[in-house]
């Protein structure tokens, strides 16, 4: 059986942010997408369903939404799906529906599948988080040298959910975070991109984000209006010659996407 790089994604209500030009990114990356709508109230779930007429995949609906009052919970039940579809040798790549990747990933996705990194069970990559549409922020919690785990090897394991706080990992508890590799896979992220966006964040974390079980997430949520800030650009003319040295056409979406939807 051929090994596959399947990602997962949790999503609402996202019709009006960033995912057509996602779809289209994640369609040339994924072999195969499990989606788990959150109860949506727009047409999230009809425009993936198109999506996957062309790209294999499924989609899974929540009648009530769970994530504010259980995040782990929700995290888990997609898990539970990975294991329906999942086998040993695929790896999965844990993506929300505004966060984009480019050349780097393919790249490495092809020596993952082949199995070139025996001893490697997670990859951790660089969250760039886009502050406009050129440049991602850089102070504080906000560097990208504090990598993320979103690739990891699969094994048809349980999840264990620990409790019921919000920004717990979302991969199983079993997960063995001493294999990683740590490389140059910048993950694009959106999420703040648009003022309206950091504001309505800003204001659901510090409302829900516990300062003494979570204090790292308490303090990282309360920087998100902070008015000093750095950045660093990532769509730059040295990025889009080696874009176009690479044919890199995802490096375009991501690039255009936010160009578009900035404001």
């Amino acid at each position: 059986m051929k090994n596959r790089l399947i990602a997962i994604t949790i999503v609402k209500n996202e019709e009006n942010n960033y995912l057509r030009p996602w779809l289209k990114s994640i369609g040339k990356i994924a072999d195969y997408h499990i989606f788990l709508d959150d109860a949506s109230d727009d047409d999230t779930p009809c425009i993936i369903e198109e999506h996957l007429k062309k790209y294999p995949g499924k989609l899974y609906r929540n009648k009530k939404s769970i994530f504010q009052e259980n995040e782990p919970k929700l995290r888990g039940q997609l898990w539970e799906y990975v294991r329906l579809e999942a086998h040993e040798g695929d790896w999965i790549l844990i993506i929300d529906a505004d966060e984009f990747y480019d050349w780097h990933l393919l790249q490495l996705k092809s020596k993952l599948l082949n199995n070139k990194f025996a001893d490697i069970e997670v990859v951790k990559v660089s969250c760039l988080d886009m502050w406009n549409s050129h440049a991602y922020r850089t102070d504080g919690y906000w560097s990208p040298y504090a990598m993320d785990t979103r690739l990891i090897r699969y094994h048809n394991v349980p999840f264990e959910e620990k409790n019921k706080f919000l920004h717990q990992p979302p991969y199983p508890a079993s997960t063995d975070l001493s294999k990683n590799m740590h490389i140059w896979i910048p993950k694009i992220h959106f999420a703040y991109l648009r003022e309206k966006d950091r504001k309505r964040r800003y204001d659901f974390y510090t409302a829900n984000v516990s300062s003494q079980e979570n204090p790292v997430g308490y303090i990282h949520a309360l920087s998100i209006m902070d008015k000093n800030i750095k950045t660093k650009k990532y769509f730059n003319l040295y990025h889009t010659l080696l874009a176009i040295l690479y044919r890199d056409i995802l490096y375009f979406v991501a690039k255009s996407t936010a160009e578009n939807r900035e404001i």
